[in-house]
């Protein structure tokens, strides 16, 4: 038998998150994410990014708000992995969504901007799911 499985792995991992104000009072917000290839003693993954873009701008005396989202701007988010031995080889490849533009309007009605954000934050913290 004698197969030696031995395997040297460095793999790196980033995120990136970035929030700007824009003339007009637009809002501008990046998130990137990096993953490095990794390799085990058949198998390498190759590395993965993304970029996720959201814009935003309160409207109507700030009770609304307007906002575009762009999740995987590159449609870069897949995994690709590639496993080789002796007997076979094999090639797999999965895509998280593909690239989502999203447009979106809130109107608080009877409720602040404060007031709805700390709302919000109770929502978050409850368990509930969060926005980008």
């Amino acid at each position: 038998m004698g197969v030696n499985y031995d395997a040297t792995n460095e793999s790196y991992f980033a995120r990136f998150s970035s929030k700007i104000d824009l003339p007009w009072n637009i809002q501008w917000q990046t998130n990137a994410f990096y993953r490095g290839a990794s390799e085990n003693a058949q198998s390498k993954t190759e590395p993965m990014a993304s970029v996720n873009l959201a814009f935003s701008k309160d409207i109507l005396n700030k009770n609304a708000t307007i906002s575009l989202n762009v999740s995987d701007l590159f449609n870069s988010r897949k995994r690709e992995s590639r496993t080789l031995t002796d007997d076979f080889s094999t090639y797999s490849e999965f895509q998280w969504r593909k690239r989502q533009i999203t447009a979106t309007f809130v109107y608080r009605f009877n409720q602040n901007k404060q007031m709805a954000k700390k709302n919000q934050q109770k929502d978050f913290d409850g368990g509930g799911e969060g926005q980008f």
